[in-house]
């Protein structure tokens, strides 16, 4: 357990960085192998904010020039939305997926039944608002794992009908030559379900099922197929998934971390009361791991999410979207939009939500098109631009961008709590900064500590 003088220390530190920096954001750094990560400062006992806080950028874009966004074309709507032109090839559901900087790329993907494989793929430049037809490529079919390495798409992964009918090669596509290339044998076949990331070095993949003998791909924790990753700057975190087939199935509520530089993993901790479940979407913030979502053993979508921190190597946070609906994001992934997850809605009345963590959530109203499951969905840093899934009535070929509005950046937020998945709780700024829920000498020298670093208490 932290002392008061464990507090004090922690939060002077990070009022010399603020004073030092003009913020709190990531004062300190810690050397781990040829990579650098964020140390966040705890403190014990339940958490609270302290009083009003003045938050400068929260849920907010700066003034840059937002050169990727088309200037022409369908015009935006007062709610952010923009419809985009129509796709060169046919709508489909799971797409592989990417954002190269300049262009979304999509390729392949299924029929929420998995009946149907499709092929082809385009590119789309939101610059223009125009779409590009991409070279003939790999097998039709379902990719699992869609990364970029700055130069090329890579899949792997490969899923097409029949699990019998999975497992080819994976592929790599450049698209300044527009032309594909299959990836060498790897020691893996290329799994159904596996997951990987993009280490700025190499393909890591992990998981998935395995076709040689109808079983899991076995590793450090229990083999497992629908789970999430992500990679951290550090390390390729695992979490969730599924063991099993069928009824006999069962979700699993644990995870790992691999080092690639010493080729070591690692168990994460329990997050205490973050229920099991199978395809969660993993995101890296910039300093921690957000799991959202996912399926629950009874196929009934999960919409909370949890927060786990590298450093201390524990969950620190925790929560849900309260009002809403699980029947409309049932296959609703998520992506990191700089300083919120951006969660879109599957069907009902609304386009989704963003949600800046325990903040602040904001309703996405509907967009110019139809909702629909498990379409392409990228962040550009200006936009997030999703194409094509499934609706009601089958595949949809179209897509939208929307552009979340600017918040006034100099209104102060109130918020009185904020959950936490153990006794400890993150002090971060300049958003929050939180203090244990104590009386007397503790609670004054955080209070005359934030002062000190220019916060309004």
């Amino acid at each position: 357990m932290r002392t008061d003088e464990d507090l004090r220390r922690a939060l002077h530190d990070l009022a010399e960085d603020w004073n030092d920096t003009g913020g709190l954001e990531a004062s300190i750094r810690h050397r781990h192998g040829r990579r650098r990560r964020r140390v966040v400062a705890l403190v014990a006992a339940a958490a609270v904010l302290v009083g009003v806080v003045a938050i400068p950028q929260l849920l907010g874009a700066d003034d840059e020039d937002r050169s990727l966004i088309a200037d022409e074309g369908t015009p935006r709507t007062a709610e952010g939305w923009r419809a985009i032109a129509d796709a060169p090839i046919e709508g489909r559901a799971h797409p592989a997926s990417v954002w190269t900087g300049d262009e979304l790329l999509v390729f392949g993907g299924q029929s929420l039944d998995g009946r149907t494989s499709y092929d082809a793929g385009a590119r789309y430049d939101p610059r223009s608002d125009t779409w590009t037809p991409m070279a003939d490529g790999p097998a039709a079919g379902r990719y699992t794992v869609s990364v970029w390495t700055g130069s090329e798409l890579l899949l792997w992964g490969h899923v097409a009908g029949p699990l019998e009918d999975a497992g080819a090669p994976g592929a790599a596509y450049d698209p300044v030559e527009d032309r594909w290339r299959p990836l060498p044998d790897g020691p893996v076949p290329s799994q159904p379900y596996a997951a990987g990331v993009w280490t700025g070095d190499e393909l890591v993949v992990w998981g998935g099922y395995d076709q040689s003998d109808g079983g899991l791909v076995e590793g450090e924790i229990e083999g497992r197929y629908h789970h999430g990753a992500v990679w951290t700057g550090d390390e390729l975190v695992v979490w969730g998934g599924a063991e099993g087939d069928g009824a006999e199935g069962r979700t699993l509520a644990d995870g790992a971390a691999y080092d690639p530089d010493t080729d070591t993993w690692r168990e994460l901790p329990s997050a205490t009361g973050f229920a099991g479940r199978m395809d969660p979407t993993l995101l890296w913030t910039g300093r921690d791991v957000l799991v959202w979502g996912g399926t629950g053993s009874d196929a009934a979508p999960r919409l909370d999410w949890a927060t786990y921190s590298p450093l201390p190597n524990d969950w620190i946070s925790g929560g849900g979207v309260l009002g809403a609906d699980p029947a409309n994001f049932r296959t609703s992934g998520a992506v990191w939009a700089d300083d919120r997850v951006v969660v879109l809605a599957d069907d009902g009345p609304i386009g989704g939500y963003a949600f800046a963590m325990n903040l602040r959530t904001e309703t996405i109203p509907s967009g110019p098109v139809s909702a629909r499951q498990a379409p392409a969905v990228v962040w550009t840093g200006e936009e997030v631009i999703v194409w094509g899934g499934e609706g009601r009535d089958g595949p949809v070929d179209d897509g939208a961008a929307w552009t979340p509005q600017r918040q006034d950046s100099t209104a102060p937020t109130t918020v009185t709590t904020i959950p936490s998945m153990h006794d400890d709780c993150v002090v971060e700024g300049p958003a929050t900064v939180v203090v244990p829920d104590v009386t007397g000498s503790g609670l004054g020298q955080a209070i005359d500590v934030a002062r000190a670093a220019g916060l309004t208490v």
